[in-house]
């Protein structure tokens, strides 16, 4: 496993898979960019199928601006924001 820390910004590496976490919507942007920029010069794709957004905290649920990849294949994709409950959220859903 390899960890990056950049400006509040952490990139996270196991195996085929890229963890990345930041404080914000436009870092994590930001940082999304970056990687489809090192990524492409090392003629990588990103399935983005397989791809999700997920905001932790007590704002977990709220709505979030769409993340946008730059400029990939000719096109840009959306990376859709998924939402995970809280386990006492799903205790209390029953």
């Amino acid at each position: 496993m390899v960890i990056f820390v950049l400006l509040a910004m952490v990139l996270i590496l196991y195996a085929d898979d890229i963890l990345l976490l930041s404080p914000s919507v436009i870092h994590l942007e930001r940082l999304l960019h970056h990687c489809e920029e090192e990524l492409a010069w090392l003629d990588v794709n990103i399935n983005f199928q397989n791809s999700c957004c997920l905001r932790v905290g007590p704002r977990y649920d709220v709505q979030s601006a769409v993340l946008m990849t730059d400029l990939y294949h000719g096109h840009r994709d959306a990376i859709p924001w998924r939402v995970f409950y809280k386990l006492k959220d799903l205790k209390n859903a029953h």
